[in-house]
């Protein structure tokens, strides 16, 4: 894992811990948090990942450039729907 790597997670209102609405979460510590949702759209452009409109039970994660090779550890990536917004 990339020690020095920050998931971004933005959330579709103030619904995480104590009604933040986004956060940044060292990679290494990532499998410490509670997060679950249905449907994750990781996207690769920060504009995409400040406006992109988010129902109930979404989240947007930005790769930062990084692609998805990053999150393959990533327990709660797993048995989600996963979307992929990269750029060209």
């Amino acid at each position: 894992m990339d020690q020095n790597f920050y998931v971004h997670i933005r959330f579709p209102d103030n619904s995480f811990y104590n009604g933040l609405k986004e956060v940044a979460i060292p990679l290494e510590e990532i499998n410490k948090t509670n997060i679950h949702f249905k449907n994750i759209y990781i996207v690769e452009n920060r504009m995409n990942y400040l406006t992109l409109l988010l129902n109930s039970g979404d989240i947007v994660i930005w790769g930062m450039g990084k692609g998805l090779s990053l999150f393959r550890d990533i327990n709660f990536l797993q048995d989600v729907n996963i979307y992929y917004w990269g750029d060209i």
